[in-house]
């Protein structure tokens, strides 16, 4: 190896111990079962692989192993004044691997293993360069103090460290400090890339009273097979959210690949950091060989103003970057970058680094959120925005919902939208030039939180499809069965934002019976666990902007200010859901429930409702609407079931017919008798197959339509026969 690490540091010990008196059989299982379970973690030497992308999964994974790392004894059996190389104890070197293994995880390496027969050249390197006080990778004159041929190769296969000892070395390679290194970043790389062997020896010799402590790292040769994804980068500090020690003040980008035929040019690359969503100053770039990039962000050539000791909540006293308290959002932009013409294996070949653009647009890009593992935050996302797929002309809804934040800033490709200061973002009338990734950074007593990234996708209008967009029911809603039931199925792979009102009040003279007086609305997933709820919709005065824009976006009749009506905006898993409205106890009336699609997410949509309710005395049907959004016709399967329901509800309808009619309240279908007519009976069990709706006998009184209907608004009324009451279900499907 070619770089020199030359730097002093040190440690304040610690000491742990378990103590107690126990009481009971089950206190002495507890306290073994820790022990062992402490023993287990101590002995591991691969933390497996993390996830970075919150900061309280990375922060559990790294306070989980980092402590492991620290404040075991050396127990070393040598005597550097007497040059012998001795050895290390198994759980020292167990827990300094572990260290080393923590950085490759957090980069998508492979963890290394111990090999017995390298550690012992490391250790031999170890022990001379320390008799010797010097650290170089061989060429050492025979004069050197305990000088042989293997030790002087020993030192010219390893990694030198004077003045340090595992495992805090392992972060003194990461940041590569020191004159001879900057610029270069060798340690790190060495460390961190994926190409390596993966078996590497360990050698680690303490301080005495006339020699330096000393580490050496055998870690030579490279593995013929990286298990690694060739189409990113290894970056240091990598993605996601890193431990503020352990953002480097000189920062890196390597290829991948160096085994590979895919072989990538940084020669052209340019640099953009911004922090907290503001552009800093860049020193640095491409290296000479165009395979990676080193710069630091703060104008000093090897970052040393970032630099400054931190003690951890372990004890362990860390030479890092300890100058920043809160989270900070750092985003990175490589620009430029392409495959290279000519292989760079082949000595002849000049490097013109003008192939095929990166990914088709020479960009990479990442965020780093640089935190303090030591303190909890508050902060934190509960709802992401959503992507969405936007017809030319429409309108786009984002929005977020986070814990401990007190303002926020949309940002359209990391460019700050002014004035889009709220937790939402509307962008009105969508075209081509507002296709793009939108995100919002966050402020709070913690720092800086940065939401996921929401593709807002453009669509001309001539190309949509037909679609339910929207689908609603209303009836009487009373006590125990009568409660107004709307469920639905979001299709598809991605979160969908959903918009569900239930209307009491509102419906005050558009309807000739009573209204419900104070819905309550409330969301149930397909485990019948409630996921949300709401009672009057603007108690929230932080909330109600938000659910004005959306419901002016899918056109809903507006509610006015401070009545009872409730609303939850949400945004939901593929799945199933149902909404439940109900009165306060003793109340009764008629209600809607509403349920819309807000913006289009592509491959999620909604596919079918179904409003289960109770028809009343006076006749009142169930009265379910939707809306079909495109310029296509959709083929629309609709139940009305009654007897079906026998058994699962305490009253179902005897025998239900159904009636369909368009937006201008024309009637465009009638049923009563589902399977009164065989040939239209097939068609609707193979539609009920091809939704996976329940399958009903023939020969039952329950009623269906299965209908090609053109973009528009329908309503299918639910009714009994002859005044018939009851409990009935209808549904509504969208037929592949």
């Amino acid at each position: 190896m070619t770089h020199l690490l030359l730097s002093t540091r040190s440690r304040v010990p610690v000491h742990r111990s378990v103590s107690g008196l126990p009481m009971s059989l089950i206190l002495i299982l507890f306290v073994a079962y820790l022990v062992l379970g402490a023993v287990w973690l101590r002995g591991q030497t691969d933390p497996g692989v993390p996830d970075l992308g919150t900061r309280q999964s990375a922060q559990a994974w790294h306070n989980t192993w980092w402590p492991r790392t620290y404040g075991v004894p050396m127990g070393f059996t040598g005597d550097v004044a007497a040059g012998v190389p001795g050895t290390t104890s198994a759980a020292f070197q167990e827990a300094s691997l572990l260290r080393y293994n923590i950085f490759r995880r957090m980069v998508g390496s492979q963890p290394y293993v111990l090999d017995a027969g390298k550690t012992q050249r490391a250790q031999l390197a170890a022990m001379f360069i320390a008799a010797n006080n010097f650290a170089r990778h061989g060429g050492w004159p025979t004069s050197a103090k305990f000088y042989s041929v293997e030790a002087n190769l020993a030192t010219e296969r390893c990694l030198l460290g004077l003045g340090w000892n595992d495992p805090g070395v392992g972060w003194g390679y990461l940041y590569d400090f020191g004159i001879n290194n900057v610029g270069g970043v060798g340690h790190r790389v060495s460390l961190l890339a994926p190409w390596t062997q993966l078996t590497v020896g360990l050698g680690n010799v303490p301080a005495t009273g006339t020699s330096l402590e000393a580490q050496a790292f055998a870690l030579d040769g490279s593995s013929a097979a990286p298990a690694f994804d060739p189409d990113g980068f290894i970056c240091w500090p990598c993605a996601g959210y890193v431990p503020h020690y352990l953002v480097t003040g000189q920062w890196n980008a390597d290829i991948p690949d160096k085994l590979t035929s895919v072989k990538w040019s940084f020669k052209a690359a340019t640099i953009t950091v911004l922090r907290n969503g503001v552009a800093m100053p860049i020193t640095g770039g491409p290296r000479s060989a165009s395979d990676g990039a080193v710069w630091t962000i703060d104008g000093l050539a090897d970052g040393s103003s970032r630099y400054g000791w931190s003690t951890l909540s372990n004890g362990e006293r860390v030479y890092g970057n300890p100058n920043e308290t809160k989270d900070v959002v750092y985003h990175v932009i490589l620009d430029g970058l392409r495959k290279r013409v000519t292989p760079p294996d082949d000595p002849g070949a000049p490097d013109q680094g003008g192939g095929e653009l990166y990914q088709g647009t020479g960009r990479y890009e990442y965020d780093v959120i640089g935190y303090n593992p030591d303190l909890p935050t508050t902060m934190a996302v509960t709802t992401q925005p959503v992507s969405q797929t936007v017809v030319e002309g429409t309108s786009a809804l984002l929005s977020v919902e986070a814990t401990g934040v007190s303002s926020y800033q949309w940002f359209k490709d990391w460019v700050a939208i002014p004035g889009a200061t709220e937790a939402w973002l509307q962008l009105a009338s969508f075209k081509a030039a507002d296709a793009g990734k939108y995100h919002v950074l966050m402020q709070g007593d913690s720092g800086a939180l940065l939401s996921a990234y929401a593709t807002l996708s453009h669509t001309p209008a001539a190309e949509t499809a037909g679609k339910l967009v929207n689908v609603s029911t209303r009836s009487y809603v009373g006590e125990g069965d009568s409660v107004l039931v709307g469920g639905f199925v979001v299709a598809g792979t991605q979160a969908k934002m959903v918009l569900i009102r239930a209307a009491g009040p509102a419906l005050q003279g558009l309807i000739s019976q009573a209204e419900l007086a104070d819905p309550l609305l409330k969301l149930y997933d397909s485990r019948g666990q409630v996921i949300a709820t709401n009672d009057d919709w603007c108690a929230e005065a932080s909330r109600k902007a938000l659910l004005l824009a959306a419901s002016q976006q899918v056109r809903a009749f507006p509610f006015e200010q401070g009545s009872k009506d409730a609303v939850l905006l949400v945004t939901l898993q593929p799945g199933l859901y149902t909404a439940q409205v109900m009165g306060k106890p003793g109340q009764s009336g008629i209600a809607l429930v509403e349920i819309y699609e807000v913006g289009s997410t592509g491959t999620s949509r909604m596919v079918n409702l179904s409003g289960r309710s109770m028809n009343a005395i006076t006749g009142e049907p169930s009265v379910p609407g939707f809306v079909i959004s495109g310029t296509q016709r959709r083929k629309v399967l609709i139940r009305a079931a009654g007897p079906a329901l026998t058994g699962l509800v305490s009253t179902p309808m005897e025998d239900p017919e159904l009636v369909l009619f368009n937006a201008s309240g024309t009637q465009i279908g009638f049923n009563d008798d589902w399977s009164a007519e065989a040939v239209q009976a097939g068609l609707i069990e193979a539609a009920a197959t091809l939704t996976e709706a329940f399958a009903w006998k023939r020969g039952s009184k329950d009623a269906a339509l299965l209908v090609d209907l053109e973009p528009g608004l329908y309503t299918a009324h639910g009714r009994g026969k002859g005044g018939g009451t009851g409990i009935s279900l209808v549904e509504i499907y969208e037929v592949p």
